[in-house]
């Protein structure tokens, strides 16, 4: 099967975050369009846990309302589809830094992050990741990352050099450059 490539116009892609306030609000105001929202975070989750090989998805709608520490932002092509999102949140974590000396932190953190198949390669997650750093005020070394997939991996060696990380107990990964 042959597929067609296609161009991204970034001009036309937009950003939105939701909070768990958000998502209150919009089931309150307008439920039709959280429904709708619903469906398309859904089958991202599914996707999302696909690639991580998860048995349900880490990033529902219901599972952003009930962590208040958690931020979704999210990216729509046209006709408002949603193409990809990130979803980070501040853990309490002990994290070890590359002298092995236990560190308690509660860093931002990337708890998913995907892209669908069709747009990926095409700069669109780094472009939804740039927007993220600079809303949270913080660089992609000094984030760490919940189980990360191969593919986050990659994404991060590529667009951040990122090349050694340091083994953690916990599932999540920090990479050498890491501001304790």
């Amino acid at each position: 099967m042959i597929t067609q490539d296609f161009e991204i116009n970034f001009n036309e892609l937009k950003i939105y975050s939701l909070t768990f306030q958000d998502i209150k609000l919009l089931k309150r105001n307008n439920n039709k369009k959280y429904k709708e929202l619903e469906v398309q975070i859904k089958e991202l989750g599914k996707e999302s846990a696909k690639w991580q090989n998860l048995n349900y998805p880490i990033t529902t709608l219901d599972i952003i309302e009930n962590h208040p520490d958690q931020i979704l932002y999210f990216i729509c092509g046209r006709n408002d589809i949603i193409i990809g999102y990130i979803k980070i949140g501040r853990k309490k974590l002990y994290l070890y830094d590359k002298n092995s000396t236990c560190h308690e932190l509660i860093p931002l953190s990337v708890l998913d992050f995907l892209i669908t198949t069709k747009y990926q390669r095409k700069g669109i997650g780094h472009f939804l990741f740039e927007f993220m750093l600079k809303k949270e005020n913080v660089i992609a070394n000094n984030i760490a990352y919940d189980r990360p997939s191969n593919r986050l991996t990659s994404f991060l060696k590529n667009y951040y050099h990122f090349t050694k990380d340091i083994p953690q107990y916990n599932n999540f990964m920090i990479f050498e450059t890491f501001a304790f």
